[in-house]
């Protein structure tokens, strides 16, 4: 990703070099109007090498890079009217000072709303997938605790026993909620005293507290029915 940011910055780079290579060598009427539609022309240019890192950054995921597209988007389509309407501007110097002002202005506030809106929707994503995460948190956890349990037994019985209990608890709803957190609880507490039971092979022992995780799964499962 760093590289094609490199890439995109000489990108950019190139095009305001062209463009300037182009004006000034065929506009030869500087007047007030042509260097206020020059100002907002760089200042375009600017703003799209501000917005593509404010877009994707250094964090580079699946959802930053999709969600990135449309500031990316929204950015091009004003630089390409601010040139045209600028250039028109440069190469009409005479025309009204205010008039040109207005409209270019005019311009920078949709593309600042527009960004803005965007920005917006970018976030929501992103506050949206972070809560999605950590309401999955407790059932990976909880099957991560399982399986390592499992994998440090010796005995056949309490390797099937476990392991019946990892399937039961990955195929459980994963989407947690604020109100099974007591539930949830007491799930946690029974499986740190598994956890210890098991070490030390009190296989009758094991196979109560499994069954009586198993009865609390159901019912948080059937508490997350209904919350759905």
């Amino acid at each position: 990703m760093k590289n094609n940011r490199i890439l995109i910055g000489i990108g950019f780079g190139v095009l305001f070099a062209l463009y300037n290579v182009l004006f000034f060598t065929f506009s030869n009427n500087f007047t007030t109007v042509f260097w206020f539609a020059y100002g907002f022309t760089v200042l375009a240019f600017i703003l799209q090498v501000i917005g593509f890192f404010v877009s994707y950054g250094r964090k580079t995921t699946a959802n930053n890079t999709f969600f990135g597209i449309p500031l990316t988007l929204i950015g091009l389509v004003y630089l390409c009217v601010q040139i045209v309407v600028g250039s028109i501007f440069m190469i009409f110097a005479d025309m009204s000072l205010k008039v040109a002002n207005v409209i270019q202005i005019m311009i920078l506030a949709v593309y600042i709303v527009a960004c803005s809106a965007a920005l917006f929707a970018k976030n929501a994503v992103a506050d949206i997938d972070d809560n999605t995460k950590e309401k999955l948190l407790f059932i990976k956890l909880l099957e991560n605790d399982v399986i390592a349990l499992q994998e440090r037994a010796t005995e056949p019985a309490l390797i099937t026993r476990l392991e019946n209990l990892s399937e039961l608890i990955k195929y459980s709803d994963p989407i947690s909620h604020p109100s099974l957190a007591l539930i949830e609880q007491k799930i946690t507490n029974k499986i740190d005293q598994l956890t210890e039971k098991a070490q030390d092979g009190k296989m009758t022992e094991v196979n109560d507290l499994c069954n009586e995780i198993e009865l609390l799964m159901a019912d948080r499962n059937r508490k997350c029915k209904i919350l759905k």
